[in-house]
């Protein structure tokens, strides 16, 4: 199965938004006043942000490098793709 840069983009933010649901639900069934879920807790938010940060960048790396495979030239463009299918 191949998918366009696109589709790959589109069925990450699907999988990170499902992951977002997950997250949302931990974080409101967790009793605040218990310091060392407290402390988990914390930390799976930084890491959540973290997440969200990296795949804001992926995103926008993504769209450049979209951008630059379609100013090359028509020989260039079929090298390009032809080596992003074979990954």
């Amino acid at each position: 199965m191949t998918v366009s840069g696109d589709g790959v983009v589109q069925l990450f933010q699907q999988e990170l938004s499902s992951r977002q649901v997950i997250v949302d639900a931990i974080r409101g069934s967790v009793d605040d006043t218990d310091s060392a879920v407290s402390g988990q807790i914390d930390a799976l938010n930084k890491a959540w942000q973290d997440v969200n940060r990296m795949s804001e960048l992926r995103d926008s790396r993504l769209h450049e490098a979209l951008v630059l495979v379609c100013n090359l030239s028509f020989s260039d463009h079929d090298i390009v793709v032809t080596s992003l299918e074979w990954h």
